[in-house]
């Protein structure tokens, strides 16, 4: 009796024991999560070996960049020095955002008056960069910047800066908020030609200027022009003597015995199918003809980055780059969903993360799910990253085989 009593015991503890997991099989199969488990094989960051090193002339301060990837080489310990005439950049930059021009358009006229050709023949006289005007002479806006930016008129400078906001100091003062806008920490401007020695800028500072500047469509058609004509001062060509040489499309040079030759530059390079803008500064270049030695530097300087620059494929489309694995399913392969092609050059380095869209079900296969992000501090891209397979809401059974894994 006793016996029979404890297996009927024990049969009912069982029966309750088997009820309860059933329910909290079915419970767990019912609140199954549908958030996938992503496996995946990226590196965390991309990294060419090697270092690049450009053979910068002695005693120069310069800088290169690829625009929009990155500096590939500086020279080391960059400190403030006079810039001479290498300052115009920034006057034609805020005369171009304060009055737009659009190719074709010449701007509103500007009127010559008797104290600007006073200063232009004192400044004549003080064997500085004129051009040659005269009094009640009309020059458009578009006209005084060829005036500024090819034969690099200090007086243009003047005009233009008085034209803007009044007087010379007002502008200059508009000079140094913008630099500190762009984060040209090393910059100072004394005046809106590049005369005075207070006038004082780094190679990386005007790195960071040229990118602004070149992306205003007519800045570039005007620094890439080799000669224009004036009322007065007729034809005047362009000081810029490497423009059209090994791509070089701009932007501008300067030159003072106390500073030495300067040049800012842009070339347009290609590299197989891929365009590239190479932007660079070279500053304090001496000898018997700085300003001559700074282009020439200039060929040799941007002969070895075309010889160092590589168009690297990073990823392929349609390369496996992991799976997605849902409770109930087989791993889905992920697969990037389209190629990506890179400026490589020796040392530079990439940083790699994934960035995860919000799944939710069902999915179509071929489906975004997220992207592959390649960046640095100047560049960022994203590669889209597709599945390889549909993914339908699961079914009751399908979700009682995964709690069971049968």
């Amino acid at each position: 009796m006793f016996k029979s009593h404890k297996k009927h015991h024990f049969f009912l503890v069982f029966v309750i024991g088997i009820i309860v997991v059933a329910i909290l099989g079915l419970f767990k199969a019912l609140t199954l999560t549908n958030k996938p488990r992503l496996l995946l094989n990226i590196p965390k960051s991309y990294h060419a070996v090697g270092n690049l090193n450009i053979k910068w002339p002695y005693g120069t301060e310069g800088a290169i960049m690829i625009d929009r990837y990155g500096i590939i080489s500086q020279t080391p310990h960059q400190q403030p020095i006079p810039i001479a005439s290498v300052a115009k950049i920034m006057t034609a930059y805020l005369i171009l955002k304060n009055h737009p021009l659009h190719l074709g358009q010449n701007g509103p006229d500007i009127t010559i008056t008797k104290n600007d050709v006073k200063i232009y023949k004192k400044d004549l006289k003080n064997q500085q960069s004129v051009l040659k005007i005269a009094a009640n002479e009309k020059l458009s806006e578009k006209q005084l910047l060829e005036g500024l930016l090819l034969p690099s008129g200090n007086d243009c400078a003047t005009v233009l800066a008085k034209w803007d906001d009044g007087t010379v100091k007002a502008f200059v003062d508009k000079m140094n908020k913008m630099a500190k806008l762009l984060n040209m920490n090393h910059t100072h401007y004394a005046d809106p030609a590049g005369v005075r020695l207070y006038t004082v800028s780094t190679a990386n500072d005007q790195l960071k200027l040229a990118q602004k500047v070149m992306q205003i469509r007519e800045f570039r058609y005007l620094v890439s022009k080799p000669q224009a004509t004036l009322p007065v001062a007729g034809t005047v060509y362009n000081v810029d003597y490497d423009l059209g040489k090994d791509g070089i499309i701009g932007i501008k040079t300067g030159s003072m015995p106390q500073s030495g030759g300067d040049f800012v530059f842009a070339s347009n390079q290609y590299l197989k199918w891929k365009h590239i803008l190479i932007l660079g500064a070279l500053l304090g270049e001496y000898g018997e003809r700085p300003l001559m030695d700074a282009l020439k530097s200039t060929i040799k300087i941007i002969n070895q980055v075309k010889n160092n620059i590589h168009l690297s494929q990073l990823f392929k489309k349609d390369q496996k780059i992991g799976y997605v694995k849902f409770e109930w399913l087989k791993p889905i392969p992920l697969i990037t969903g389209s190629s990506f092609y890179t400026i490589t050059w020796p040392g530079i380095n990439y940083n790699i993360k994934f960035e995860k869209n919000p799944i939710m079900l069902p999915i179509k296969k071929g489906s975004i799910i997220g992207y592959i992000d390649v960046y640095n501090k100047f560049f960022t891209k994203k590669i889209p990253v597709r599945i390889a397979g549909m993914v339908k809401k699961p079914t009751l059974i399908e979700r009682l085989k995964s709690i069971l894994r049968i």
